[in-house]
């Protein structure tokens, strides 16, 4: 699985790019020109998750604590929390 950022705001986990702007699109109902980017995510990239999520264990040592929310790569949110998700779904997405 790969972590495409479709726009600005978004990113969706598919297996191609084509297979999560398809998704995105009808999940989200924006047009077409409005998935432009195209842009394949290294899954070490850092993404900001609540606190909560993180197991007990990790809370303790948790880190870059801001508003309650910590930083973690797109891979261990997909093994952790999205563990059991079927693809193609949204992992992270952001006011803009």
């Amino acid at each position: 699985m790969n972590v495409y950022k479709v726009n600005d705001y978004d990113w969706v986990v598919a297996k191609t790019f084509e297979e999560a702007k398809e998704w995105y699109l009808k999940e989200t109902g924006v047009r077409d020109d409005e998935c432009w980017l195209e842009e394949e995510c290294s899954l070490d990239e850092m993404m900001w998750i609540e606190w909560t999520e993180l197991p007990e264990e990790e809370q303790h040592y948790a880190q870059e604590i801001k508003n309650g929310m910590v930083r973690r790569p797109f891979k261990w949110v997909m093994k952790h929390i999205y563990k059991n998700k079927e693809t193609p779904y949204l992992i992270a997405s952001t006011e803009y």
